[in-house]
């Protein structure tokens, strides 16, 4: 299997828009080694089409610390909003739900 280093962005406040909205900007927080892999046949029946369609699954190595303040993965040229965090301290791996930003 081959793994690649992701990116991870979390997002600082830089001030308020005209309409008082904060404005935010993506911040580096750090890499880790990674791996986007393919929906099973398993998790399109557990979780639906409708999910497994518009996501993609990666698996990585992270800190959880890392991952909780993460809003972006950016792997391979691509950049995916973090929808789903899944793992504990305890497991080697943690595997995220990403969804394709556009």
């Amino acid at each position: 299997m081959n793994y690649h280093l992701a990116t991870f962005y979390g997002e600082t406040t830089t001030g308020k828009d005209e309409l008082g909205n904060d404005t935010t900007q993506p911040v580096h927080l750090g890499d880790a080694a990674s791996r986007i892999v393919k929906w099973t046949s398993e998790d399109v029946e557990l979780l639906g089409r409708e999910l497994t369609s518009r996501t993609v699954k990666l698996i990585t190595r992270a800190k959880l610390l890392l991952l909780s303040k993460s809003r972006q993965v950016e792997m391979l040229g691509d950049r995916y909003n973090i929808v789903q965090v899944s793992g504990s301290i305890y497991d080697r791996w943690r595997i995220l739900v990403l969804e394709r930003m556009r």
